[in-house]
């Protein structure tokens, strides 16, 4: 796996789609989301020869954000203190790329980065390092006493076989010792967690392994479901999902409030899909048949789906009650990007949106970014 698949693995350009109405739960009226403010791009960084991969947020004035200096190929730490992102120094940048952050407050943040045994935490200006069962990929972190990685295969598990489940082992720290749970899946698509909402996965399992007999090899189906940690093991929903995107999202806000971006087995045409404690229902976009593709949390019980679409670059922001499309970002007046992102801020209503683009009439020299959108 390539250092951008596993860095950027599952982001994919989403759909920005202006002027929309959710039905089924809290949805407003078109004339409510056109009259709304609309939210605009506040550019605080931009940098040649880097690409911003994830920011994470503690509030207001404190934020990192991780990516990579091509120019150099060592990984890139940042830090906004309120004012201006400022570059921070890690231990092992020169050869480790970072993979994930995760802000717990101004003054606390964990930094994992690829193959790697050891999980990186900055607390009150210092470094340490936890060592970890696996060079395992970071799930959650709760807090600096609940941490999941996943990574390693369950004991004699045949992951190559239809009937191979519960062949992905997860591990957790609870600030003295790792422990390892099973998970019937064989990888994981994307987690949610938070200490009011618990831990989320999707996970896939094969559904199908046949055989090419004329070319050699093997053609796998994949098939998401949604897992949650019950407090001793990893339970199965219901709800399998229909992989239409690269790599179904999912956002749990709190145990009423779980949202996955994408269509079901049994509604096609939904644009995600939304537990409320005791059941599954879609959610629809009019005009927008299929998936939404990649959401985040707003941090106040919203959403926000993120992507490129048309000329430049823009958000729809689910507010809970009605949707708001940002103004249109263009970098350039001809541009490529994988897709930019977004990270919403805790105690406000900024959100900080961040990826990297560069000019298609000349040679492709990437150019970091982070926005607010406010």
């Amino acid at each position: 796996m390539s250092r951008r698949t596993l860095i950027r693995a599952g982001l994919t350009a989403l759909l920005a789609i202006p002027g929309l109405v959710l039905t089924g739960v809290g949805s407003g009226s078109a004339s409510a989301a056109a009259t709304a403010r609309t939210p605009t791009w506040h550019v605080v960084y931009r940098q040649p020869g880097m690409d911003i991969t994830a920011v994470s947020a503690a509030g207001p004035d404190s934020a990192w954000a991780i990516g990579i200096d091509r120019r150099h190929g060592t990984g890139l730490l940042l830090h906004w203190n309120g004012s201006r992102w400022r570059s921070m120094h890690y231990r092992g940048e020169a050869a480790d790329l970072p993979t994930a952050i995760f802000a717990l407050s101004p003054t606390d943040f964990w930094l994992f980065v690829q193959n790697s045994y050891q999980a990186l935490h900055w607390s009150s200006g210092q470094w340490t390092e936890l060592q970890m069962p696996v060079a395992g990929y970071p799930m959650a972190v709760l807090s600096d006493t609940s941490i999941w990685i996943w990574g390693g295969n369950v004991p004699a598990c045949d992951v190559s076989s239809n009937a191979g489940r519960g062949c992905t082992a997860t591990s957790h720290w609870n600030g003295a010792t790792w422990t390892s749970y099973p998970l019937a899946a064989q990888n994981i698509a994307n987690v949610s967690g938070s200490s009011r909402a618990g831990v989320w996965l999707v996970g896939e399992s094969y559904t199908r392994t046949r055989a090419l007999p004329h070319h050699g090899g093997y053609v796998t189906t994949f098939l998401p479901y949604v897992y949650r940690w019950t407090g001793t093991a990893w339970q199965r929903s219901g709800l399998a999902v229909r992989r239409t995107s690269a790599r179904p999202s999912i956002v749990a806000e709190s145990p009423k409030r779980v949202f996955v971006a994408e269509a079901s087995a049994a509604h096609p045409t939904a644009c995600a899909m939304h537990f409320d404690g005791s059941k599954w229902t879609p959610l629809y976009l009019p005009g927008q048949r299929g998936a939404c593709d990649w959401a985040a949390s707003d941090e106040h019980g919203g959403l926000w789906f993120s992507g490129t679409l048309g000329p430049g670059i823009s958000f729809v922001h689910w507010t809970g009650k009605r949707f708001v499309t940002t103004r249109r970002f263009r970098p350039l007046p001809s541009f490529n990007t994988n897709g930019f992102l977004v990270a919403a801020v805790p105690r406000s209503s900024a959100v900080w949106a961040f990826g990297s683009y560069c000019s298609v009439s000349r040679v492709c020299r990437v150019v970091g970014l982070i926005a607010r959108i406010r």
